[in-house]
């Protein structure tokens, strides 16, 4: 099978787009099948086999992100590729190119609802405010899913999410798994000797990119409630991202500065594994996220998870299993984690549970997944 994946976000970016993108192509290519890849070529960006960049421009309200122009310049290479399918990670300029020339050459067009874009217009500068920034991102996704053969979303709360938007058309719920191979790279005892971590030291780990909709502050505030009953916790944030001046300063300001930890980018998977496992317990706050795939890499190696019981959150942490799903409030939150952390017996309980359910949600299986509906759309385009 000949797959062309467009995507608006691509390597070095460090996301959970990208993590998607490369794993399911990574298992595709495993199967024997060919994944080519439509990006804007960014700062860094290496040349690779079967990966075609546009020239693209920074968006100044998200820097680290860029938007791809000078949309024709692939269009006699992507003719030659005859692909059998057409797989969009963004409805904004890459996609639109991938709908464009699925119409064009008649090939069946899928997209992966990543990103809960409403609640992402605080990055969208506009004078005409919130609600009409949020009325033009529902529509607009509604529009592009309807011109889709299928929609995938990563969590049922996302399927419900875009029902509501009045997409009619056919969504299927696939998230993105975690390899064997993540499951078992890293060493925390290389973790805590690169960062000085005593032994004695309790680590509980965030992952992800800081910025406002994230809620580390939530965190924050949580961490410094901990440490009134109990001295040797760290908390970890791993990553980076355009909110971290405001996290430290409020890190600063609670007291916290020798309590946490900024580790910046982890780009090395086997370091970010090797976190995981140092962690006693991974902690996530966010309200908006369509997965949560840092929650489930976190379980792959058996780390419990404490997080707020939003959408993305909720397919994973089933009545609890693997760890607690806490309202959005400090003390219940702070309560659960400190329960976990005292009961040894519990927590050994959260991490089994934990290491099962990830392993049902393997790369392997959503492959697997994802490539049946790949070919019930081939198989009825090529009865027309």
């Amino acid at each position: 099978m000949r797959i062309g994946m467009f995507t608006d976000t691509y390597t070095p970016q460090i996301n959970g787009v990208v993590t998607s993108i490369n794993s399911f192509r990574q298992e595709l290519e495993k199967l024997g099948h060919e994944v080519f890849i439509f990006a804007p070529r960014l700062a860094g960006s290496v040349e690779r086999e079967n990966v075609f960049y546009f020239k693209s421009v920074k968006y100044p309200p998200l820097p680290e992100h860029q938007l791809a122009y000078s949309l024709s310049g692939h269009f006699k290479i992507f003719k030659d590729l005859r692909l059998d399918i057409i797989h969009s990670h963004t409805p904004f300029s890459l996609g639109i190119l991938a709908l464009f020339l699925a119409k064009q050459y008649r090939i069946p067009l899928v997209h992966t609802y990543h990103t809960l874009f409403a609640e992402y217009v605080h990055y969208v500068p506009t004078a005409i405010g919130k609600k009409i920034g949020v009325w033009l991102s529902t529509n607009a996704s509604r529009t592009y899913c309807h011109n889709c053969e299928l929609t995938i979303v990563p969590s049922e709360a996302m399927r419900q999410e875009l029902q509501k938007y009045g997409v009619a058309n056919e969504i299927d719920v696939i998230p993105t798994g975690v390899s064997d191979h993540f499951r078992d790279s890293g060493d925390p005892r290389e973790i805590r000797r690169k960062y000085r971590v005593s032994p004695d030291t309790d680590i509980i780990a965030y992952a992800g990119r800081l910025a406002r909709e994230k809620n580390i502050e939530f965190l924050l505030h949580m961490h410094k409630e901990i440490l009134k009953v109990r001295e040797n916790i760290l908390l970890a944030v791993i990553g980076d991202g355009p909110h971290r001046p405001q996290i430290e300063k409020l890190a600063a300001e609670l007291g916290l500065r020798d309590k946490v930890l900024f580790t910046g980018y982890v780009a090395d998977k086997a370091e970010l594994s090797g976190w995981y496992k140092a962690a006693r317990a991974f902690v996530f706050a966010s309200l908006t996220e369509t997965q949560g795939l840092v929650i489930l890499e976190a379980m792959s190696v058996g780390t419990p998870v404490v997080a707020i019981d939003a959408m993305g959150i909720t397919d994973i942490i089933h009545d609890n299993t693997g760890g607690f799903a806490s309202r959005a409030d400090v003390s219940e939150f702070s309560l659960k984690l400190m329960q976990l952390l005292s009961d040894q017996t519990l927590w050994r309980q959260k991490s089994q549970e934990a290491s099962c359910l990830a392993q049902k949600m393997n790369m392997l299986n959503m492959t697997s997944r994802l490539l049946a509906n790949y070919q019930r759309l081939i198989d009825a385009a090529t009865k027309v």
